[in-house]
């Protein structure tokens, strides 16, 4: 039996050996469903009913099972939250979050420090500032001074990156939070000229020829290609430090010997 006042949804795209969470409390969800014929063993999928973003998976890695999540959820969840198959925030399926929302006001992965490096020196090195610059344009025109300000604060002047697939948050603040990336989303693929998957990858291909992930090998297209992946953890970043003051900040479980 599902619990109805909680969900922290487990985001996975194959089976593993020490097999993918789904209890009481935690919900297996495929993401990129539609992209593959081969399925792992997940609750439910991110291409189910029509209202979804699955094929997008290739641009925008999990994010599409957040879209689901957003517009599918159970309405009467008073939390909710995502981890990603490999990384959990191990709760118990019994765990009281009336009493720990009481105390803190969002609940995230502790989040990686680049002692040397701002997030936005990180992503220039790794991606190209470019990609930021165009969010940031879109924040500055969409959104009230103070979004623009505090993006300016907590992405090019700060050097702590949280984990866009680790965190649990009201389900009011959840549905606004994605509410917000999908905007951001909708606004950069507006910008870049994409309004279709494969004009994404064609996007993408472009860029990466043109220095965008310059130092990776071209068989390693499939991983540079998931732009508004990287994006949203950035995204996150600036959303949770904006937003919430009271952060618990909890080190995830690590399920395999894995970099990623």
């Amino acid at each position: 039996m599902k619990r109805t006042d909680a969900q922290i949804y487990v985001l996975c795209h194959k089976d593993v050996p020490y097999g993918i969470r789904s209890n009481s409390l935690y919900t297996s969800i495929e993401c990129g469903a539609a992209c593959r014929d081969v399925h792992p063993s997940a609750d439910i999928r991110d291409d189910d009913g029509a209202d979804n973003m699955s094929v997008w998976n290739p641009f925008m890695a999990e994010n599409t099972a957040l879209y689901w999540i957003w517009k599918h959820h159970d309405r009467g969840l008073k939390y909710i939250g995502n981890v990603q198959y490999r990384r959990l925030l191990d709760f118990d399926e019994n765990t009281d979050f009336d009493s720990l929302f009481r105390r803190y006001d969002a609940i995230s992965c502790k989040p990686l420090s680049f002692k040397k490096m701002t997030v936005a020196e990180q992503f220039d090195e790794c991606h190209g500032i470019k990609y930021l610059n165009l969010v940031g344009d879109i924040i500055r025109e969409r959104y009230p001074r103070s979004y623009y300000r505090k993006w300016r604060r907590f992405i090019f002047r700060r050097h702590r990156l949280y984990y866009s697939c680790g965190f649990v948050l009201r389900a009011a603040e959840y549905d606004r939070y994605v509410g917000f990336l999908f905007d951001i989303f909708s606004a950069l693929n507006e910008r870049i000229g994409v309004q279709t998957v494969q004009q994404a990858m064609d996007y993408t291909r472009t860029e990466i020829e043109k220095g965008f992930l310059a130092n990776r090998e071209k068989r390693e297209y499939r991983y540079s290609e998931q732009l508004e992946g990287f994006l949203a953890e950035r995204i996150f970043t600036f959303w949770i430090r904006m937003n919430f003051r009271r952060i618990l900040e909890i080190q995830y479980t690590l399920m395999e010997d894995s970099k990623i």
